[in-house]
């Protein structure tokens, strides 16, 4: 195993969902580890029942920051910029 187990309550258990999500597309390519992947192993650890000795560690209050955050499509991001620049254009030729 890649990782210091005695951190986790129930290793083997989280050992045996990183396997089967590293294998799936979800969240990037099959066989390669992205911060997606990551949280959806956390995920699915934390619903198995498994817990982290001592509470969380740093990088797993890190991910859970990380997946809170208001993440948006490339789409959604342009069609904000574009609604954005327009609400400029008016307030600019009412002044």
């Amino acid at each position: 195993m890649a990782q210091d187990d005695s951190k986790y309550t129930k290793p083997g258990v989280r050992e045996r969902i990183k396997d089967r999500v590293m294998k799936g597309t979800k969240g990037g390519k099959a066989g390669q580890w992205s911060a997606r992947k990551a949280q959806l192993v956390a995920s699915e650890y934390k619903k198995a029942g498994g817990g982290y000795k001592g509470g969380e560690g740093k990088k797993q209050k890190s991910l859970k920051k990380w997946g809170k955050e208001d993440w948006q499509t490339k789409d959604q991001y342009e069609k904000g910029k574009k609604a954005a620049t327009a609400a400029k254009k008016a307030k600019d030729k009412k002044s």
